[in-house]
């Protein structure tokens, strides 16, 4: 694998962790400021729809320009917000509509960063290191996600936000050195010297016409909206679920142990990446929805903690292959169209998913799964009656119906989703890249 993507991807990690310790941080003061709920929702909303309503026009800035730079402009963009929050906190003059501002800002370069970084990876490696190239990126997330959030806890304590802001504007400094080596080395041109798109409405969803097309894709895109749901859902519902059932204690148990699943399902991927990306994502996704639905029927909490670290587990490997497959499917030439695209769905999904989760548990399983309720002859002896167990009920749907979806493609439309993914049909050149 190319030396250049190793210390590049090391430098993204770096950026990746200080901002999720920001991100956690400024969540708990938002919500430790306001003590309302409504606001907090309303700066998720803030920090994800308007890089949602932008992603086509943020797509074709990829497809235009190095996504190098772009990445480089993204992460400059949001060191820049991070610093007036700091010069805002160290006068006593943080308001929470800043933070909306500033969340406008950091929604637009996230898609950005996420959808220029995905175009540049097979530009540093060869179409057979993709999948461990995603691996060891999906392994860096995994362990941010990890120790960022128990890191934040303790330094909030210790250095307060305002260090909190310092220590983000350090990892921004440390990690932008790795665009020093990635600019000395030159990157071939995928395509050629392609015609760069203009900046107009019918470049910025040309996207669509390519779903169109490719009506095989269009659905595989739907599926993984799907997949983003359930495992959106599963994500807001744990804590919940486990706090109905145990105290605090067990909930940090039960999160470790996730954490941990994920730090080694990014390492084993990166060590044994898969040949098949298809085949593999089908096969994740269907022993994904199994473990989910046992997740909402056991109130065991050994059996709890082994379905947590297992979901977590395939997330990585899902992710990688995901990744590996569009950028050898996709046309290199609306290759950041795509990753915006897909940047929007995932952004869009999670509060998605927050609303009809909670609508759905509060006023529809919740009720009844209480003694005596709609549902108690159908899946009282499946799930349990009481607290916590319309939660139960969801996930025990949700996992059978997504376990469903998958092996239904997986029996009847796996070849053509595999055969599709064969890089010589979008009879691309061949793509040169950086040295070993």
């Amino acid at each position: 694998m190319s030396k250049v993507f190793l210390i590049f991807a090391i430098g993204q990690i770096v950026i990746a962790f200080g901002s999720a310790i920001t991100a956690f941080s400024m969540s708990v003061w938002i919500y430790q400021h306001t003590n309302s709920v409504a606001m907090y929702t309303m700066g998720m909303v803030f920090f994800t729809l308007p890089g949602a309503i932008l992603s086509p026009f943020l797509g074709v800035l990829i497809d235009k320009y190095d996504p190098r730079k772009v990445a480089l402009i993204a992460d400059s963009a949001l060191a820049a917000c991070i610093s007036i929050l700091l010069a805002l906190y160290s006068f006593d003059r943080l308001a929470i509509e800043v933070i909306f501002a500033m969340g406008i800002i950091f929604s637009i370069a996230g898609v950005l960063k996420f959808a220029s970084l995905a175009t540049v990876v097979p530009m540093l490696v060869s179409q057979d290191n993709l999948a461990k190239a995603n691996g060891l990126l999906s392994m860096g997330t995994a362990l941010t996600q990890t120790i960022a959030p128990l890191l934040a806890g303790m330094l909030l304590l210790m250095i307060g936000l305002n260090g909190i802001f310092v220590f983000n504007l350090f990892t921004f400094m440390l990690g932008s050195l790795s665009f020093i080596f990635l600019f000395k080395h030159s990157i071939a041109q995928q395509q050629g010297q392609k015609e760069a798109p203009d900046f107009t409405l019918s470049e910025a969803f040309k996207i669509f016409d390519y779903f169109k097309a490719h009506t095989n894709q269009t659905r595989f895109v739907i599926y993984l909206a799907l997949q983003n749901f359930v495992i959106s859902l599963v994500a807001i519902l744990t804590l919940p679920l486990i706090m109905a059932m145990y105290t605090e204690y067990e909930l940090g148990l039960v999160m470790t142990i996730t954490s941990f699943g994920a730090l080694v399902g990014g390492g084993l991927i990166f060590m044994f990446p898969p040949k098949s990306f298809i085949r593999s994502i089908l096969i994740c996704n269907l022993i994904l929805g199994a473990l989910v639905a046992v997740l909402g029927c056991t109130q065991w909490l050994p059996l709890i903690m082994a379905c947590g670290f297992l979901i977590a587990l395939f997330g990585p490997f899902i992710d990688s292959c995901e990744k590996s497959y569009w950028q050898i499917k996709i046309p290199k030439k609306i290759l950041g169209r795509f990753f915006s695209f897909r940047a929007a769905i995932e952004s869009c999904t999670f509060p998605i998913a927050a609303v009809v989760s909670g609508v759905l548990v509060d006023q529809v399983f919740a009720p009844a799964m209480r003694e005596n309720g709609s549902l108690v002859p159908i899946f009282g002896d499946l799930v349990g009656v009481g607290e916590g167990r319309g939660i139960g009920v969801l996930f025990l749907l949700a996992g059978v119906i997504y376990a469903l979806v998958a092996l239904l493609i997986l029996v009847f439309n796996r070849n053509k989703l595999a055969a599709s993914s064969a890089p010589q049909l979008d009879k691309l050149p061949e793509e040169k890249v950086v040295s070993e």
